[in-house]
This record gives structure tokens, C-alpha cells and sequence, in this order.
């Protein structure tokens, strides 16, 4: 069996051999002072099926001290960053009856640097806050 590799939406998608449960996708990796790039990836198999949470993997820039996530009822996410090979990131995920409407970079006071609705379902976009 040989791996169906395809590009939609702006990502490369890799679901496996035909009938595996694997699935993986990326997105471009930007510099510390550049956009930030927001992949999200459906938790569910086979892929496109609405049927569990979508996990949030973001790359954030040196200054931000903490993301708060807010899903569609109202609910929020206070999630840390992490340091990785001298990269910040942060990671999350909303579940399968929610989506993520607003992401709100914070810095070390609190004080919110940035914000935006533009937000994948699935697949990435980039924002510069």
C-alpha cells in the first residue's frame, strides 16, 4: 500500500496507507519577529469527519507570555507557551460540538497585544499580532 499524499486549502495532508488511521499536516514555519502560523488539525478519523475535538498547535513570538482561546459558547482557555529549540509555541484543543471564535495574545502583565477571529477550522493560516 503506498501512502495518498494531497494539497488542499493550503496544507500538505498525509492520511496514510488507505484504510490506516494516520493523518498528519503542516504548516510554514516563520521567524521569531514574523507572522504567526495557527494549524489546527481535526482529532478524527477518517479525516473531514465532524465527529471530535480540533487541536491547535501555534509558533508565537518571543514576547508572548500566554494565549487565551475562546470557543463559540463563550467558554475560555488560558493556555502557556513553550520554549522548543528556541522557538515559543503553544498548543490547545476545542472540543467536537465547539469552535474556536477569537484568539487574544497576551504579554507577561495580562495586557492583551493582539487579536483575531480569522481562525482555521482546519488547515493554517498566518497572522502578524
Amino acid at each position: 500500500m503506498t501512502d495518498t499524499i494531497s494539497q488542499g486549502d493550503g496544507i500538505w495532508t498525509n492520511v496514510g496507507p488507505t484504510g490506516s488511521p494516520q493523518m498528519g499536516s503542516c504548516g510554514p514555519i516563520s521567524t521569531p519577529d514574523g507572522a504567526e502560523t495557527i494549524i489546527a488539525l481535526p482529532l478524527s478519523y477518517p479525516p473531514g469527519a465532524d465527529n471530535a475535538a480540533t487541536g491547535y498547535a501555534i509558533q508565537v513570538s518571543p514576547v508572548t507570555a500566554r494565549l487565551r482561546a475562546t470557543a463559540s459558547d463563550g467558554s475560555t482557555q488560558l493556555v502557556t507557551p513553550r520554549m522548543l529549540d528556541g522557538r515559543k509555541y503553544a498548543a490547545f484543543a476545542i472540543g467536537a460540538s465547539l469552535r474556536l471564535t477569537r484568539l487574544t495574545w497576551l504579554d507577561a502583565a495580562g495586557r492583551e497585544k493582539a487579536s483575531t477571529t480569522a481562525l482555521p477550522r482546519y488547515g493554517y493560516t498566518q497572522f502578524q499580532p
